[in-house]
């Protein structure tokens, strides 16, 4: 008889702590979890896609480089001086809207944007294969396209 009353308590007190336990636990509804896939994460190279352009790049040049993966940067520096001596060849006045960043993909498939800056120095950066050749000038662009610094 022993064992059974000792079956007995051990499952009254089992019982009662669950009871307890029960009792005691907060039955308010908890807020779901949300999915993780529909979190807005951020990455760190998103942060150096806001950062101002190479102030060492010389005055009047104009680069081209691989920026990430699938990206290119055109960065350029134009003295107001070559600007102010080109713009005067033409005779026209001397506004920063006429500022046109040409891009000029080569191969097979030739393509010409013409991007309008406004902007003596400065960076653009565009979507690019690895496996494709593009130059680039800067120019300005009243009836015809000009180019004043060129790659």
């Amino acid at each position: 008889m022993t064992p059974l009353l000792f079956i007995s308590l051990t499952t009254a007190v089992l019982v009662l702590l669950l009871y307890w336990i029960l009792s005691t636990l907060d039955l308010q509804e908890r807020p779901k979890r949300k999915d993780p896939k529909s979190y807005h994460f951020e990455t760190a190279q998103e942060l150096f896609k806001y950062l101002e352009p190479d102030t060492d790049l010389p005055f009047d040049s104009i680069k081209i480089a691989q920026n990430r993966s699938g990206y290119r940067i055109v960065t350029w520096n134009l003295s107001q001086e070559k600007w102010e001596e080109r713009i005067s060849e033409r005779a026209i006045e001397p506004d920063e809207r006429f500022i046109i960043l040409r891009l000029e993909k080569k191969g097979r498939m030739k393509r010409i944007y013409d991007i309008p800056v406004g902007k003596l120095n400065g960076s653009y950066e565009f979507k690019a294969n690895n496996n494709e050749s593009w130059t680039a000038s800067l120019g300005f662009k009243d009836d015809t396209y000009e180019p004043i610094l060129t790659l």
